[in-house]
């Protein structure tokens, strides 16, 4: 009975043994091993059709964008759709806790409020609701696109978020969400607080963005750091614009930074003979980002010499391509900010049209501010197949936004319906490490609407043997450069057609875009040309017709014959009538009949 008894515990101590060692399994396998909020039957059974759900859902997402492209009628305003930076969001919506999302102080940091009926609206700086006829048709978008949203969730329970980025900045969020949390998010404490007020995002700037619509690129950056950038915080925004800029770099492109003043320079940890462009990576990022972060304004304004310097560096960076140390990317391009007129230096036109024969480099220029050069960096833009635009103080948002035009140019793929896996990197909204599969999505003439795209959590790759492995071969399949852009999209991009445009007829675009005065002033001496030309036109006739009336005196005074007369005045009439129109002729025909028939008894004209 003993031995049953110490059987009994021996087999008790077993059982219970196994149980802690499966619990401890249970709760200390990683997170990323597999998704513990989702069932195994969610699953696909293999990866690859895990990830072909995927590319159906995001191009589910850009067939209807096309679609509402093209059934869009201009200038409709509509109001249903929903603001993520309203403040009764969540009462307005109804939205609930929900868990397997990311965690949020409202939910007591144990899920975050969301909506499943309806997806929201994020704004990027300096753009509103309504804004322009673009925006206003995204909005009207909305509604028929949640539709997509919810088809796709049925279809595949594991979807996170989904979303349409448009190309002017407004972002369409699904599941609704208020926009509470920062654009870095805070790694240390995943639970997201309230800010206080709506932070800043611009989704034009993610690396999943600018991966999808535009293909490798060497980029410099051009930026004016002269005295006059101290003003109106120019310096500010410009910086931040900088930063965004980077911050959209992937690692398929290299990248370097120019500052000017007095003269050029670029940031103290580059060796331009050794380095060239430097790649993107994280550690680069960061170097840049404090270098921007660091400059001051002073002193006065050399064009000339900026543009030597990014040259330099793009001879430095062909003799290492040719050396094998690098890999070329599908274009060069420039982005290139003032706010001033050159102080110093010579025209850098020469220099540009000399160096740039080689490289091909896109030049995308900006005047920035009231006092900067509207010509100079406008003609610079032109003759080097870039964009320009000027953007006012008073509109310094804009600037972002019209930073990224250049995104909207390099993004001409002809259509291209390849789905793009972004680099893996930390969510903004605090779901933890995470890659987006993106589409960008064209109208039917090749015009950019906005990128498509949808969320995947690392660890669902986790799932399936080799999952990160397959991932790494999607972030880094081989890309095909696109064809240059077609002349008829350029005009589109220069807001203007091919007969004039800001590059085809210059000074009547800068008069216009100028200011109010501007404007007055064409139109007074548009009218003056017109009143002048009429006044010349009456002027002619009624010298050329009193040639005619002298031309019959002489013959009337000569002769008598009613023939002769006759003929004279048919011949006359033929020779002068031309400069009258029809009502006129028909006049003078029926006096002049009057006047030789009374001058014949009078032999004098009655004026």
């Amino acid at each position: 009975m003993m031995f049953s008894n110490e059987k009994s515990k021996y087999l008790k101590s077993i059982i219970s043994l196994i149980i802690i060692i499966v619990n401890i399994g249970f709760f200390c396998t990683p997170v990323n091993s597999k998704n513990l909020f989702i069932s195994d039957n969610n699953y696909p059974s293999t990866l690859e059709e895990f990830i072909t759900s995927k590319e159906q859902a995001v191009r589910a997402l850009c067939q209807k964008a096309r679609e509402n492209h093209s059934g869009y009628e201009p200038d409709t305003i509509c109001t249903d759709f929903h603001n993520a930076c309203r403040t009764d969001l969540v009462a307005r919506l109804n939205m609930t806790c929900v868990s397997s999302f990311g965690k949020d102080e409202q939910c007591d940091c144990t899920g975050e409020p969301l909506s499943f009926d309806a997806p929201v609206l994020k704004y990027s700086p300096g753009i509103y609701e309504h804004y322009n006829d673009k925006i206003m048709e995204f909005e009207c978008s909305s509604q028929s696109l949640a539709d997509v949203f919810k088809k796709n969730r049925q279809a595949d329970p594991l979807l996170k978020l989904q979303y349409l980025a448009s190309y002017q900045g407004a972002l369409l969020l699904y599941p609704g969400v208020q926009w509470r949390h920062n654009f870095f998010p805070d790694t240390s404490n995943p639970c997201k607080k309230d800010a206080g007020t709506c932070p800043d995002f611009d989704p034009r700037f993610r690396g999943w963005y600018v991966q999808s619509v535009s293909s490798s690129k060497s980029l410099i950056l051009i930026v004016d750091v002269s005295s006059s950038m101290g003003e109106k915080d120019r310096l500010e925004v410009a910086m931040r614009g900088a930063l965004n800029v980077i911050e959209g770099l992937t690692l398929r492109d290299r990248f370097g930074i120019v500052f000017f003043s007095d003269s050029a320079f670029t940031c103290s940890f580059i060796d331009i003979e050794r380095d060239g462009l430097l790649p993107v990576n994280y550690k680069n990022k960061n170097l840049f980002t404090e270098c921007i972060n660091s400059m001051t304004p002073f002193g006065g304004t050399n064009f000339e010499s900026a543009f030597d310097l990014a040259f330099k560096i793009f001879e430095s960076n062909e003799r290492l391509l040719s050396l094998g140390n690098q890999t070329r990317t599908c274009s060069n391009a420039i982005i290139f900010l003032t706010d001033g007129s050159k102080t110093q230096g010579e025209d850098p036109n020469r220099l540009i049209k000399e160096k740039n024969e080689k490289f091909k480099a896109k030049i995308f220029s900006y005047s920035f501010g009231s006092e900067a050069d509207l010509y100079l960096p406008k003609v610079i833009a032109c003759e080097n197949n870039g964009l320009w635009a000027k953007i006012d103080d008073d509109n310094a948002g804009n600037l972002l936004t019209q930073m990224s035009s250049y995104y909207e140019y390099l993004s001409y793929k002809e259509n291209s319906s390849s789905v793009v896996w972004a680099e893996p990197y930390d969510d903004v909204t605090g779901l933890g490490e995470m890659t987006t599969a993106s589409l960008s999505c064209f109208t039917k003439k090749g015009r950019l609407i906005g990128v498509a795209g949808i969320d995947i959590p690392i660890n669902q790759f986790d799932y399936y043997p080799n999952g990160r492995r397959r991932l790494q071969e999607l972030v880094s399949r081989e890309e095909t450069c696109p064809p240059p852009v077609p002349q008829e999209m350029l005009d589109q991009l220069r807001e203007g057609t091919p007969l004039c445009n800001y590059c085809s007829c210059p000074a009547l675009y800068i008069g216009i875009s100028s200011s109010l005065g501007g404007v007055v002033l064409i139109a007074l001496v548009t009218v003056l040309v017109v009143c002048c030309c009429i006044y010349r036109k009456k002027a002619r006739k009624e010298r050329r017709w009193k040639d005619y009336q002298d031309l019959i005196l002489r013959e009337m005074s000569t002769t008598n014959d009613a023939a002769t007369i006759q003929r004279s005045r048919g011949s006359v009439l033929r020779g002068w009538t031309p400069m009258l129109d029809e009502a006129e002729f028909e006049d003078s025909n029926n006096s002049m009949f009057y006047t030789t028939t009374t001058n014949r008894r009078n032999r004098h004209f009655i004026n």
